[in-house]
């Protein structure tokens, strides 16, 4: 019984998230469809026309090159740049810190802008709070 109770929410989840979206996509794909009618079964006729289009034939071989060539070499330089980040010279730490301060500086943002909304003196939320008429929270 327990078992059930925990898979629900998940199978809910992959329900909305993926089932649906597949099964639509794919009931797309066999119709013809406009947003102002109906789709209209057509069946593989889609995929016919799509491989006599020259803009799929270019597409597909700008997708291919990019899968061929620009996910190895940035995969190759991420495990360079990683190596190389890994020492202990004064020039590493500097360009550790050069690497990771963007990261940083956004996570110190979003750390800020939360403080500012909780504050319990002049935080955004208790602002809200007593536009309706309830407690501040401290």
């Amino acid at each position: 019984m327990y078992f059930l109770l925990f898979i629900i929410p998940a199978f809910a989840f992959a329900l909305v998230d993926y089932y649906i979206p597949f099964v639509s996509a794919v009931k797309l794909s066999l119709s013809k469809y406009d947003p102002l009618s109906k789709p209209k079964f057509i069946g593989l006729k889609n995929f016919h026309d799509m491989f006599k289009d020259e803009v799929f034939w270019i597409s597909f071989k700008n997708t291919l090159l990019y899968a061929l060539y620009v996910i190895p070499a940035t995969t190759v330089l991420s495990f360079f740049i990683a190596v190389g980040l890994n020492g202990k010279s004064k020039i590493v730490s500097f360009l550790r810190v050069f690497y990771f301060l963007p990261m940083v500086t956004s996570s110190v943002a979003v750390a800020l802008t939360w403080r500012w909304i909780y504050n319990p003196d002049y935080g955004l939320l208790n602002q809200v709070l007593g536009i309706f008429g309830m407690r501040p929270i401290h």
